[in-house]
């Protein structure tokens, strides 16, 4: 009996940055579509503040799609030949913009989930402009959930961080999931994850409340009744590092990097004179610090 294989369209938004575009070649992955029997087709869409459309063109060639991919001469988006990988220039804060990205898709099935990258992302830059933070990571996140409730997307993926742990009360204990959150965050980035965390349970909560008030009611004609349950997944993690085994594709930020590895990988091709290690009187070894990272395309 022959398996048939399901098309699925997925949003994703930041998805030219780092996380975001080996996100893409996953999902693109011919190996994916033969695992799952899910053939996705992706739209990102990104203001490109910290990133480039270049990352797509090295998707579609690592995932074969036949044509490669292209921008639009007006710069604002782009696609390959095929409609796998398509491409919108819009700020997830940019509500109206948004909106016509679910009004394109939507006569042709619209989306059927979202994995949530955008925004803004540096821990130190974040305590020097923190409305700045607040209303970009927090804005984006409510103006997408808006959209995709009023346009019967209930799936999302957000990413997240393990930022939110805060400073560890034991520094030697191992981090469990279970541990308290939100209590000892030190900056302006971590806060907002937590608190985009808090609004997406709130979120979720209030639809497990109207489910029960439909459940009492006597309209059976409510339309609301047909619509699927939520589906929320959180994502905490620590230093994505490492790049794609092609080689064509890793961590490429715009100006000075605020991660440590790209600023070393730099340091390492000359980009840079030197890498300045902070700290020697840690409880390590040689008495400079240790971090734990994970490879990006683990995660």
């Amino acid at each position: 009996m022959a398996i048939t294989t399901q098309k699925k369209r997925i949003l994703v938004t930041g998805g030219c940055g780092y996380i975001g575009s080996h996100t893409l070649v996953s999902l693109l992955d011919p190996v994916t579509t033969s695992r799952t029997n899910i053939e996705y087709s992706i739209v990102v869409v990104d203001n490109l503040a910290n990133s480039s459309s270049e990352s797509l063109r090295r998707v579609a060639s690592i995932a074969s799609l036949h044509g490669g991919f292209a921008m639009n001469d007006d710069g604002g988006g782009g696609q390959d030949p095929g409609g796998r990988l398509i491409f919108r220039k819009v700020d997830c804060c940019d509500a109206r913009a948004l909106r016509a990205v679910f009004d394109e898709f939507a006569p042709f099935g619209g989306f059927h989930g979202a994995v949530h990258f955008a925004g803004l992302k540096a821990v130190g830059e974040s305590t020097l402009i923190p409305l700045a933070y607040y209303e970009t990571n927090i804005g984006a996140t409510t103006t997408l959930l808006e959209l995709m409730e009023e346009y019967g997307c209930r799936s999302i993926v957000f990413s997240s961080s393990a930022t939110v742990y805060g400073v560890a009360k034991d520094e030697k204990a191992r981090l469990k999931e279970t541990d308290e959150v939100g209590v000892t965050i030190t900056n302006c980035y971590g806060r907002t994850k937590y608190m985009i965390e808090q609004i997406l349970g709130d979120f979720h909560a209030s639809h497990a409340l109207l489910r029960e008030k439909r459940g009492s009611s006597s309209n059976k004609d409510d339309d609301n009744a047909a619509k699927k349950d939520w589906s929320i997944v959180i994502l905490r993690y620590f230093n994505p590092a490492g790049a794609h085994p092609s080689g064509t594709l890793g961590e490429d930020p715009s100006g000075v990097p605020n991660n440590l590895m790209p600023f070393v990988a730099q340091v390492a091709v000359g980009r840079r004179p030197h890498v300045t290690v902070f700290g020697n009187d840690y409880d390590t070894p040689d008495g400079t610090g240790i971090r734990d990272y994970l490879h990006v395309m683990d995660l």
